[in-house]
């Protein structure tokens, strides 16, 4: 009888046991990366040696106000509670006070949720600050339009981004079904921009497998950074546990390929062939405001990253629970989100709607 190897799955608190034939098991791996020793050092350490830009102190110097874009409360807090209240302070070495600078929560197509909510969001050491504070604009008349890209994207971008003399964004890097990779320009399309620019952008990447780099669909997404004036980046590589596990600041298309770099760096697993069958769970970012688990619009995201490693006609496994079912708020989302006049575009330009059939549906 052959030795048996058994594996387990977890998923919001229950484990799933598989048994599986050890001459027949490929690989068996729990992604972990390690966690900076030191965050706050590494993080001051980007601020002052960046990729290709002067230190951030420096680089603000003359701008008289300044927007801080960061990322959104579905994703780790390790940008707004670590990584945001340094980039202040650098600022207000560069001479711009707290009073004039405005940090923006880059919400997309989100639906804006409490106050009281979006203050946790924040973190204590944003929120005792007298910085403006706020969510980015859903509507053009919060929005200011810069023009049509190369490849015919509108540009419409929130006020505060648009208008500052001086732009930075705070994300975290990770393989994406949407467009190939998170964190880079993305801080601003679809972070910042409207359902217009979004739609029309997101048109040319519904079929760019996670981690690829060279598509129209980031180039516009580029395009749109520079004439929104995304000045600074930083971007963070972040543990399964949302801990900071590598960070880069400085011009953002250096630093999204750079952090890109880090992640493959990090979590790269050699596979010595395509397998047939693959069991996987989702485990990422399991924290109290967004574990990624819990529903299955997050569950669902992660089959195209399976692209990159299972064979054609290979079966795959994926374990999640999702008691939240689709999404809380689904049906109001994408009616707020996409009209069906956008939803055809889409389909018509991309040739499918990854997991939005399933709001259809």
């Amino acid at each position: 009888m052959s030795a048996v190897h058994n594996l387990s799955l977890d998923s919001l608190g229950k484990t799933y046991q598989i048994e599986v034939p050890e001459k027949q098991l490929m690989v068996c791996h729990q992604p972990q990366a390690p966690a900076l020793a030191e965050p706050r050092a590494g993080i001051e350490s980007a601020l002052d040696a960046p990729l290709d830009a002067p230190p951030l102190s420096e680089a603000a110097r003359g701008a008289k106000n300044a927007t801080v874009i960061v990322d959104d409360w579905g994703r780790s807090d390790a940008t707004r509670r670590q990584v945001a209240p340094l980039v202040l302070d650098h600022l207000n070495r560069a001479g711009i006070p707290d009073e004039q600078i405005t940090v923006v929560i880059a919400r997309g197509l989100g639906l804006a949720p409490a106050m009281t909510f979006i203050d946790e969001t924040f973190g204590p050491d944003l929120t005792k600050r007298p910085v403006k504070r706020q969510i980015s604009a859903l509507h053009r008349s919060g929005q200011r339009f810069l023009g049509f890209t190369y490849h015919g994207t509108p540009i419409w971008i929130d006020r505060a981004v648009a208008d500052a003399d001086f732009v930075v964004g705070i994300g975290s890097v990770f393989p994406s079904p949407w467009g190939g990779w998170s964190g880079g320009a993305k801080i601003v399309v679809p972070g910042v921009a409207s359902s217009a620019t979004i739609h029309h952008n997101h048109s040319m990447m519904m079929r760019v497998a996670p981690g690829t780099w060279d598509h129209p669909g980031l180039a516009d997404r580029e395009e749109i950074a520079r004439k929104a004036g995304l000045d600074f980046l930083v971007n963070l590589v972040l543990t399964p546990q949302g801990e900071i596990a590598a960070v880069g600041a400085g011009d953002f298309q250096k630093v999204h390929r750079s952090m890109g770099r880090a992640y493959f760096d990090l979590y790269n697993v050699p596979l010595p062939s395509q397998p047939d069958v693959v069991v996987t769970t989702v485990d990422w970012w399991q924290g109290p405001q967004a574990a990624m688990d819990s529903l299955y619009g997050f569950v669902d995201q992660s089959l195209p990253c399976l692209e990159r490693i299972a064979a054609p006609g290979s079966t795959i496994v994926l374990v999640g629970n999702a008691p939240g079912g689709i999404w809380p708020g689904m049906r109001v989302y994408m009616r707020t989100a996409y009209t069906e006049e956008d939803l055809a575009e889409l389909l018509h330009r991309s040739g499918t709607l990854a997991f939005v059939t399933v709001m259809l549906s």
